[in-house]
């Protein structure tokens, strides 16, 4: 009697923490620590409610222990449902932020030809760039693809004027060198 309940609940805690651990492994790569750290703390503290319940165990009367084991085993279940709800919404925001990795290195590149010019407006825009990267380092990775998605279309046109700028400099340079040949003697 006990034994096959011990064996069971053995099996069932096992292969819930196994899927806990699994999730968790992600998120405590990929999330943020804040929301990693309390369901690690949850899932460290279903050991020794397992082995809790596991001792109230008694072969003689098996429903002894089944209210601590169908405690441990909801608790298992409700922290895996939300290690796997974190996984996937840190999954998705992850893969959301790397699918404009390319975008995000283009709009660095472009501010720092801002700076070379001394652009005015590079400061402001680096600001931004700063604090998605910012937000990606630290795993915010929402916020950091919602700030380079509010710094791109500030920076199109800027850097559109910046290349019309730099398209006219060689004319203007021209023209000046030739102006100022011609003043020169005056």
């Amino acid at each position: 009697g006990s034994d096959e309940q011990a064996q069971a609940f053995k099996a069932a805690f096992a292969g819930r923490i196994g899927g806990i651990g699994g999730s968790l492994q992600f998120t405590a790569a990929h999330a943020e620590t804040a929301k990693h750290e309390p369901l690690a703390g949850r899932r460290d503290a279903l050991y020794p409610a397992y082995q809790a319940a596991n001792g109230q165990i008694d072969p003689a009367n098996p429903s002894k222990a089944q209210g601590a084991i169908d405690q441990v085993l909801g608790d298992a279940d409700a922290l895996a449902g939300d290690a796997t709800a974190l996984q996937d919404a840190v999954q998705q925001a992850l893969e959301a932020w790397e699918s404009h990795a390319g975008d995000f290195e283009q709009a660095v590149q472009q501010i720092e030809e801002l700076e070379t010019w001394e652009d005015p407006q590079a400061g402001a825009l680096r600001g931004q760039a700063d604090q998605a990267r910012s937000h990606a380092d630290a795993r915010r990775y929402e916020e950091a693809t919602t700030t380079l998605e509010a710094l791109l279309p500030a920076l199109e046109p800027v850097y559109e004027e910046y290349q019309r700028q730099k398209e006219a400099q060689p004319d203007y340079e021209a023209q000046l060198t030739e102006q100022t040949g011609r003043l020169e003697p005056l």
